[in-house]
């Protein structure tokens, strides 16, 4: 092939990259890096230039890359353009691969740096710096994963490191909370971690089998924690019944002073039990609960003594959890009785008759009811972030 029927069929190729349709592209991209490959490429560089002109074949197949990228940056996705390098040759796969996965990896390893940098220096708050690393790299993995494939080992030993830095987060998280003796439920955010980094880390492999045992480890301790509430509210159940027999069957009858005597060795008795069975330690663990039904059962088993009272008030009064629920409530109720009060000042603006008007409580009621839920768990969902950062 001579040097101008070479350039007429290369700008023949050229031609199919400016067509609109994808096969046409497609055509030319493939034809074009065949060209470049091609012996015919060389002998018409030799002709233009001379004999001893080196030839790159692999970076002028680079340069031809880089140029359609350039020309397609917002006309295709890249699924697109990929699918368009689809019949070329590995060496022209790799490259484009490595064009399209170099920044997204390069964020990734930034994220990560950066996760592992605020958890050595602040391992109390190790489970929002995973949060944060998760939401950071989620897309990306999802790109390069696209990109290359789940078996590609550079994705393999990407996906592996955030998944290895979320583990982390969440085992220095437990480790520091449980130091610290805190009263929020950091069981649950611990294990919310690891379970990302189980969602992020290659199936099958080292680093997945170890974020599986610590879940393993994190949800025998959960089952063994409610196991101890249960175990205390059916001892604080007992303590009632055995105390409460030291009141005698003619109680009602006897004097005042007598009874007052009886109320005065119980309440002492409750105290006394109660010292010995709800510590400190035993406290928190209660304060962690977010079982309101057990936590209602453990409350309502702790009713006399001074002692009593103050754990009572500590826990009924000021745990998270109730505090926020209450409020919900409050909220539900308020909004519900006024959209049922504007409804019916409504009808009577409508209808001028105060009989009437009672019809239009029946939609304003479903709409407030539909309102009250949206505000409410609006409410809640805000609520416990902001309580979970107050404790953190």
């Amino acid at each position: 092939m001579n040097a101008k029927r070479f350039s007429a069929f290369k700008n023949i190729r050229t031609h199919y990259l400016l067509e609109n349709s994808k096969e046409k592209i497609k055509h030319g991209i493939t034809a074009k890096i065949k060209l470049i490959s091609s012996e015919h490429f060389k002998d018409f560089v030799h002709t233009v230039a001379d004999e001893t002109f080196s030839i790159d074949t692999n970076k002028q197949i680079e340069l031809l890359i880089d140029e359609v990228l350039v020309q397609f940056k917002n006309k295709f996705s890249i699924a697109e353009i990929i699918d368009l390098f689809s019949s070329c040759t590995g060496t022209t796969q790799n490259y484009l691969s490595k064009k399209f996965t170099e920044e997204p990896v390069h964020k990734i390893e930034i994220q990560i740096e950066k996760a592992k940098n605020k958890r050595i220096k602040d391992k109390n708050n190790a489970n929002r710096f995973a949060f944060d690393l998760y939401r950071e790299t989620k897309s990306e993995l999802k790109l390069i994963k696209s990109i290359l494939g789940y078996k590609n080992l550079q994705y393999k030993m990407i996906a592996d490191t955030v998944a290895k830095e979320l583990l982390q987060c969440s085992i220095d998280y437990f480790n520091e909370s449980q130091k610290q003796k805190k009263s929020i439920d950091y069981l649950k955010e611990t294990l919310g971690v690891a379970r990302m980094a189980e969602d992020i880390a290659i199936y099958n492999g080292t680093t997945k089998k170890k974020i599986q045992e610590n879940i393993k480890t994190l949800e025998e301790i959960s089952e063994r924690t409610k196991n101890e509430l249960e175990e205390i509210k059916r001892t604080l159940e007992k303590i009632r019944i055995d105390v409460n027999r030291l009141k005698p069957i003619t109680y009602n009858a006897l004097k005042p002073h007598i009874r007052e005597e009886i109320d005065k060795k119980i309440t002492q008795e409750f105290s006394r039990l109660y010292e010995i069975l709800l510590t400190e330690e035993v406290i928190s663990k209660i304060a962690r609960c977010e079982d309101l039904i057990l936590l209602d059962g453990i409350i309502d088993s702790i009713t006399q003594g001074e002692y009593s009272r103050k754990i009572f008030k500590r826990l009924a009064t000021n745990h998270p959890l109730r505090k926020i629920y209450k409020r919900k409530e409050k909220i539900f109720s308020t909004i519900i009785i006024s959209t049922l009060i504007v409804g019916y000042i409504i009808g009577v603006y409508m209808t001028e008759e105060w009989g009437i008007a009672l019809f239009y409580i029946i939609p304003s009621g479903v709409l407030g009811v539909l309102i009250a839920y949206i505000i409410s768990e609006i409410y809640v969902s805000k609520a416990m972030k902001i309580e979970e950062n107050n404790l953190n």
